[in-house]
């Protein structure tokens, strides 16, 4: 159960909520609301809506401060405040800047006090010693500030640089009374309670009475040098009035002069919010502005305007309840992650069973087929293919050693009778292949009598037949008797008997050419 004390000067409305829902509506002298609060179970959360003229609001440009400066500053103008019998006070730094005539950077700061009545005063005595669940002491002025900002905002489709243009803002809080709230920039700069009088039944002399109220205060916001002279306004009007009334404002401030025959409709707007049926009243009682902003206390959480002692006490057991509550849910959340990854990850393992399973199986499969063909399935054709690759290998062990036709090579040598080899090497040109095979010859060409022509035809032929022999590719000499090439040519020392000149080369041998041979 929460309870709503809307606290006014002449009297205070209580509301009873159950969830967002009014339940119970009271309309209490203040000498009854005494009794009334003592009836309030201890287990209620109890809040404080106060729109009453004790509130002050003051906006002043301070020097740029520091945060440990305006902390200072703060607890300075605390001490002056509750010398002069202000019961609670708010600091409120807007941000907004601007340059002094001494060329010095200021901040706007807007300071809210309260210096309540005996009746205000007592009413915040008597929740203190009760130990009630206060939640919270709000200003009225501010929350119609937090509405404007989303309810109104949305209903009136008002843009952001709309809400922060000037804007007069009146609001029928009350059966007798509305409360002006002028906003400039998006902050508020003044705010006034305008009480009806006695005679002032009719609709009619409410809207009249709206207009002369509202020229007023244009004209102390411009002689307050608040605006330039001239500056234009935006109005909304918040009041309990039949929808068909609703278009006599406009005229009706148009007649007045608060609004000016110039007026720009695609720049400024002039809107009237209806505030019949807008919360859900019991009994008959009509709806008013403090019922919408009891029940916008309702909505989400709401943090108190003042604070005191009880109210801070009741804030902190809410703050650890919803750390309380977010530590649970990431606790949650986390367990929930931890449960969705077990189960993925068991699924993929048991996807991953499955397939090693049927790999398996294959694998069995092909494995017994194999064992059958291996014990005696085999046919005459694989038989005869086994001994002639038997008789091959035979001869190849026998006269060609790593395939390689040595027979024919040495008749290749023994043709050539001038050719004395002296070193024969052979070389893999690939480790792991020796179908490849480099060759490498050195030797002795003779006789040499002092004539190189003899011999180099001879190591030519020798060359030519090398290179026309199958198997034998890249036929090239390393060093020669006698060669255009410096680097190849054999030097002969003159007075020296020389009968023979030394000579290299080397190819390349494929043992796989071979195979074509005779085996």
């Amino acid at each position: 159960m929460h309870y709503v004390l809307y606290a006014m000067d002449h009297h205070l409305e209580a509301f009873q909520f159950r969830g967002k829902h009014i339940v119970a509506h009271h309309y209490l002298d203040w000498p009854q609301v005494t009794d009334f609060v003592t009836s309030i179970p201890l287990s209620a959360e109890v809040s404080v809506v106060l729109d009453v003229i004790d509130e002050d609001l003051q906006v002043e440009f301070m020097p740029k401060l520091l945060p440990w400066e305006k902390w200072a500053l703060e607890t300075r103008l605390v001490s002056k405040m509750r010398q002069k019998g202000a019961a609670a006070q708010r600091f409120i730094w807007t941000g907004h800047t601007r340059t002094s005539d001494d060329n010095r950077k200021e901040e706007m700061l807007l300071t809210v006090a309260l210096y309540p009545s005996n009746a205000v005063s007592k009413l915040m005595d008597q929740l203190r010693e009760s130990h009630f669940i206060w939640t919270g002491l709000h200003s009225s002025a501010f929350l119609l500030k937090r509405l404007l900002r989303s309810y109104m905002k949305d209903q009136l489709k008002l843009t952001t640089k709309q809400t922060k243009a000037p804007i007069l803002l009146v609001v029928r809080m009350s059966d007798r009374h509305y409360r002006q709230c002028f906003f400039l920039k998006g902050h508020l700069r003044l705010t006034r309670v305008v009480e009806l009088k006695k005679d002032q039944d009719t609709d009619s002399d409410k809207i009249n009475f709206l207009a002369q109220e509202s020229k007023l205060a244009t004209r102390f916001i411009y002689s307050q040098k608040i605006l330039p002279q001239g500056t234009a306004f935006n109005y909304i009007i918040v009041d309990h009035v039949d929808e068909t009334l609703s278009d006599q404002y406009w005229s009706i401030f148009e007649r007045a002069g608060v609004v000016s025959p110039s007026w720009d409709k695609e720049r400024q707007f002039f809107d009237v919010v209806n505030l019949v049926n807008r919360v859900s009243m019991p009994s008959d009682d009509l709806c008013y502005g403090n019922a919408v902003l009891a029940q916008s206390l309702q909505i989400g959480w709401v943090t108190s305007f003042f604070s005191n002692p009880a109210i801070e006490k009741v804030n902190q057991f809410r703050y650890a309840g919803l750390a309380l509550k977010v530590l649970t849910s990431l606790i949650v959340i986390a367990m929930g992650f931890v449960i969705i990854k077990s189960s993925l990850e068991n699924h993929f393992l048991d996807h991953q069973q499955d397939l090693f399973h049927q790999v398996a199986q294959s694998l069995q499969i092909q494995k017994n087929h194999l064992i059958k063909e291996l014990d005696g399935q085999v046919i005459s054709q694989d038989m005869q293919a086994v001994v002639q690759f038997a008789d091959q290998l035979k001869h190849i062990s026998t006269t060609r050693p790593y395939g390689l036709d040595l027979d024919s090579l040495a008749e290749l040598f023994s043709r050539h009778t001038k050719i004395k080899v002296e070193q024969l090497r052979w070389q893999p040109l690939n480790q792991f292949d020796d179908s490849q095979q480099k060759v490498t010859i050195r030797g002795q060409v003779y006789p040499f009598d002092g004539q190189y022509k003899p011999i180099t035809q001879a190591l030519n032929a020798f060359a030519d037949d090398l290179t026309q022999h199958p198997g034998i590719d890249k036929v090239e000499f390393l060093q020669k008797p006698f060669s255009e090439d410096q680097s190849q040519g054999q030097r002969v020392q003159a007075g020296r008997d020389i009968r023979a000149l030394p000579f290299s080369l080397e190819w390349v041998m494929n043992s796989n050419s071979f195979q074509k041979g005779k085996p």
